[in-house]
């Protein structure tokens, strides 16, 4: 399967990044999803849902910090088993979807590290909705998944416009998040 996945992504540090990916948090990545689906199928499917999303973000992910990593899978993980669990749940009755995701089952103990995870995509998420249109728009469509070629065409511009904007986009979220992150740090560490 892996070999599969490999054949998906265009340079070789992209490929050894996500062989490092695969090869260390495949475990993790399916036991985060059986303790959610309780099933094995499902927790499969939600597995190659989950690389699929590494390989369409692969250039943002940063593997430097385990840690980080490890809990950026586990959120991919979780909601990527709540995106499945809605899906059945809606052909099993459209009228009673899944509304409320706090139901499932918290993949780690650390409340902290949860409460602290909560926070910073808050307001990364608050970031992004204030961020100028002419890169809000082009990001939120990369991280929909949608491709380069896609969005350029979506946005009319070029691609190469298109790739700059996302570029900038993200290292205008990336510095702020490591702001907000380092503050908060601060904070706790008064605390």
């Amino acid at each position: 399967m892996l070999m599969f996945y490999l054949a998906m992504l265009d340079t070789p540090e992209q490929k050894s990044k996500f062989q490092m990916i695969y090869e260390n948090y495949t475990g993790q990545i399916l036991q985060t999803a059986h303790s959610l689906a309780r099933n094995h199928m499902d927790a499969e499917d939600i597995a190659q849902d989950v690389f699929l999303k590494i390989i369409n973000n692969i250039d943002t992910i940063q593997t430097e910090n385990p840690l980080r990593l490890r809990a950026l899978i586990i959120q991919m993980t979780k909601f990527a088993s709540i995106d499945l669990l809605r899906k059945k749940k809606h052909k099993e009755n459209p009228n009673d979807l899944i509304n409320d995701w706090e139901q499932f089952p918290a993949v780690t103990t650390d409340i902290e590290e949860c409460v602290f995870s909560h926070e910073l995509i808050n307001m990364a998420v608050n970031f992004v909705s204030q961020m100028d249109e002419k890169y809000r728009a082009p990001l939120t469509l990369a991280v929909l998944g949608y491709r380069i070629k896609e969005i350029a065409s979506l946005l009319g511009m070029s691609e190469a416009n298109t790739k700059v904007r996302i570029s900038r986009a993200r290292h205008m979220l990336r510095a702020y998040i490591l702001q907000e992150e380092s503050q908060v740090e601060q904070e706790h560490d008064i605390s």
